[in-house]
């Protein structure tokens, strides 16, 4: 194979959430938008670590690397930080904190119904591109 000139940079990150992130946990998941927070789906399992990534920070360090792009390797792989939750349930307590202290009311939080997912998956069909 020649080298046809072609650069890869991958920029790997957790969940997204922060402002106008649309197709995301938090926006689909964690809450329901536009709506009052009753309860909080945690997706992960109790116990288990999960990562996230703040979207404005995955844009910033984004650009960063493409204004540096020609100092990269041809294929270039980053692993971007982020936030680092040790055991799966710092998200949603923190969600919980903000609309009790915003609003007096403390939401649940309950396991996203990853169950309901896998039922409807055979009637699902792919995305066409």
């Amino acid at each position: 194979m020649g080298d046809s000139g072609a650069r890869v940079l991958i920029v790997r990150a957790g969940d997204f959430f922060g402002p106008r992130a649309g197709n995301n946990w938090f926006a689909q998941g964690l809450i329901k938008p536009g709506r009052p927070v009753a309860s909080i789906n945690n997706p992960g399992r109790p116990g288990v670590g999960h990562q996230w990534s703040y979207l404005p920070d995955v844009a910033r360090t984004t650009v960063q690397l493409l204004q540096r792009r020609q100092t990269l390797e041809p294929f270039a792989c980053y692993h971007l930080g982020g936030h680092w939750d040790a055991d799966g349930s710092q998200m949603a307590e923190a969600i919980r904190r903000v609309v009790e202290k915003s609003t007096g009311s403390r939401p649940k939080i309950a396991d996203f119904p990853w169950w309901l997912i896998r039922l409807r998956a055979p009637s699902w069909k792919p995305c066409a591109n």
